[in-house]
């Protein structure tokens, strides 16, 4: 963790069941840890949803406004019908829903050019992605600063930085 110009070194070990946040997360130290971490707990990742006939997002619901899915996905089509409704959702992006031959429907959302790159030009972004291509377009970015990652007998480790070494960044002084 940074101490002033210098750092300090929180722990040599994470364990595998507790998040870099809660080990780092430090009121007066690094508030923007805890900021983040609050961020990040709103956050909902849906990685699955039952597709078959019986499923619920395939059948027919009430029509509302909805800003959330729900977890099991039975009010997308209000979602979804929210975000067009809404209109600015995702700024320049297309949403479309088309039908296959097989009766099946596919949800395309296109947005022109590189979102993650422009969003960096007015805040700071994080990016922790295991998408080779993903990670190969904002690395042609010459603002990018990468760090690649390792997992080495259960410890993550920085590629190139051995134990005693300071990070290859430095934090600007929060006085600016």
């Amino acid at each position: 963790m940074r101490s002033g110009r210098s750092w300090d070194v929180i722990s040599q070990q994470n364990s595998d069941f507790e998040s870099i946040f809660n080990q780092a997360a430090d009121p007066a130290k690094a508030p923007e840890i805890l900021t983040l971490q609050d961020e990040i707990k709103r956050w909902r990742f849906y990685d699955h949803f039952r597709s078959d006939a019986d499923a619920p997002a395939r059948l027919p619901q009430l029509g509302t406004r909805t800003p959330v899915l729900h977890h099991d996905g039975r009010d997308l089509a209000a979602a979804l019908q929210t975000i067009i409704e809404i209109g600015d959702a995702f700024p320049g992006a297309a949403l479309s829903i088309d039908i296959q031959a097989d009766g099946r429907f596919n949800v395309n959302l296109k947005q022109e050019g590189r979102l993650i790159i422009r969003a960096a030009n007015s805040t700071q972004v994080w990016v922790v992605s295991h998408a080779s291509r993903l990670i190969a377009i904002l690395e042609a970015d010459a603002e990018c600063n990468s760090i690649h990652l390792h997992k080495e007998l259960g410890q993550t480790q920085v590629l190139g930085q051995s134990l005693l070494d300071q990070p290859a960044w430095h934090w600007p002084d929060k006085s600016r």
